[in-house]
């Protein structure tokens, strides 16, 4: 946001999702955090993968076209099946480098359709709506964020490496801070922040969970 290389007009940490992106145009993204220990990428045989797909199938029933994107983040990286999930998924021209692939992703589909109780176009919605993202490992977070993040920003320009880690820091204490925040009724709170009820003045737990605001 800073960067104005992205188009969010604020964030909030640990509402309906690990983070809650409201768009400049009033659009939401919902975005997960998946790790794993070991360097294996994930797969949709995945549980952690079944049940965030799950979960945006659920917002996308809950909150008809209020959600423009999910993005899922993960420390280690996607199989192929899920790096080409939208090709198999789209693809009419079936050959023996896909067959088995596509077969992976219909088997998917159709077992998230039983689970949900959805349709398979609701499924494959949700799914063609995913940003799959790689992201740190453990052992590099700090550094990444720093070098590729903060050290950028024209506010930080000129700073050294002990005030870059400082501020660090205070965003670490700031999102620890909003996630935990416990809200008693999310659902009113949400509705409230989209502005799809009478509610006129935003819980002052919802408030909270910002961790940034465009202005």
């Amino acid at each position: 946001m800073c960067r104005k290389n992205i188009d969010y007009k604020e964030i909030l940490c640990e509402q309906h999702e690990d983070a809650l992106a409201k768009r400049i145009d009033e659009k939401f993204e919902g975005i997960q955090i998946k790790t794993h220990e070991n360097a294996a990428p994930f797969s949709l045989a995945d549980h952690q993968i079944k049940k965030s797909v799950k979960r945006f199938i659920q917002l996308e029933n809950e909150f008809r076209d209020q959600f423009a994107k999910f993005v899922l983040v993960s420390n280690c990286g996607f199989n192929n099946e899920i790096l080409i999930l939208n090709e198999l998924l789209n693809t009419l021209q079936k050959n023996s480098r896909t067959v088995q692939s596509r077969r992976k992703v219909n088997r998917f589909v159709r077992q998230m359709a039983v689970e949900c109780k959805a349709s398979k176009k609701t499924v494959t919605d949700v799914l063609s709506k995913i940003e799959f993202l790689k992201g740190p490992q453990f052992n590099d977070i700090d550094s990444k964020i720093i070098e590729a993040h903060l050290g950028n920003l024209p506010i930080c320009k000129g700073l050294n490496l002990d005030n870059l880690r400082q501020i660090l820091e205070q965003i670490i204490h700031l999102v620890y801070n909003a996630s935990s925040r416990k809200i008693s009724e999310p659902i009113r709170d949400y509705i409230s922040f989209i502005g799809k009820s009478d509610i006129t003045k935003l819980n002052l737990e919802t408030e909270e969970k910002r961790i940034t605001k465009h202005h």
